[in-house]
This record gives C-alpha cells, structure tokens and sequence, in this order.
C-alpha cells in the first residue's frame, strides 16, 4: 500500500541484470534443427542462434557434420543477441 504524499522507491538496475555482467564469454551448448532443417545453436547466454552453411554467403560445412558439431560443444560462441547495444536490442 502507498501512503499519502509518498512515492514509491524504483528499483535501481544493478549490474548482474545486465548482459554480460559476470565477464563470462557466451559458450555453445547445443543444437537442434529447427522446422526447415536448419541448424539452430543453443548458446549459454540462453538465446539461440542459426548456424547456416550456404556458400558462398555462409560458409560453416562444420554444422552438416555431427562429429564437427560434437566438437565446437563448450567452445566460445559469439551470440549476435547479446553483442547488439541494449536499446537497440529491447526494440526488437
């Protein structure tokens, strides 16, 4: 309840909700293929990402092949969700 006359406090935006507070880089977790059976990342930051292999646009034969997917597990991954400026990505 809120007395009279009194506002109630905002809670400050603290470091740990933000991306990347705990320095730790984005790390690949897993795929799956999605409905047009496409690749798709499962990435620690909890966003996903597609991993497309379309030379000459997108050169990635690592993703058609299961060995090479079991590899890149655990290895750092760079998530194009995070990477975007905070405004730019809550407009999206």
């Amino acid at each position: 309840m809120q007395e009279n006359g009194k506002v109630p406090s905002l809670t400050a935006k603290t470091a740990e909700s933000d991306r990347g507070a705990d320095r730790r880089g984005t790390r690949l977790l897993g795929f799956h293929q999605d409905e047009d059976g496409h690749w798709v990342a499962e990435l620690s930051c909890g966003h996903t990402q597609h991993l497309r292999h379309q030379p000459p646009w997108q050169n990635r034969a690592w993703v058609m092949d299961p060995q090479a997917r079991q590899h890149h597990l655990g290895q750092p991954f760079t998530c194009g969700w995070c990477a975007k400026p905070a405004e730019q990505a809550d407009k999206e």
